[in-house]
C-alpha cells in the first residue's frame, strides 16, 4: 500500500466514524427534530424560525428527516465499499 492509498483510507474511515457516531446520535435521542434557525445578531445566538413547529411544515421536516437518515445509512455503506477497494 502506497502512502498516498493510507492517507486515503485513513480519510475515509474518518468519515465513516464521523457519519457513524452522528447516526448514533440521532438513535439515542428520539426527540430529535429537523427545524430551520436563523442567526439573531441582536442577541448573539440562533432562533427557531417562526412557523417552524406547525403540523404543516413539520410533516415536510419529518419527511426529510427520514430521507437524510437514509441518506446517511447509504453513504457508510458507499464509504466502506469505496475503502475495500483502496
Amino acid at each position: 500500500m502506497t502512502t498516498e492509498q493510507y492517507q486515503k483510507a485513513i480519510d475515509i474511515h474518518e468519515d465513516i466514524s464521523d457519519l457513524s457516531l452522528f447516526k448514533e446520535s440521532l438513535e439515542e435521542n428520539k426527540t430529535n427534530r429537523l427545524c430551520y434557525v436563523w442567526y439573531d445578531h441582536e442577541n448573539d445566538g440562533w432562533a427557531l424560525v417562526e412557523g417552524s413547529r406547525g403540523a404543516a411544515v413539520q410533516e415536510i421536516l419529518n419527511k426529510h428527516d427520514k430521507m437524510i437518515r437514509a441518506e446517511i445509512d447509504e453513504e457508510i455503506e458507499r464509504l466502506i465499499e469505496e475503502i475495500k477497494n483502496v
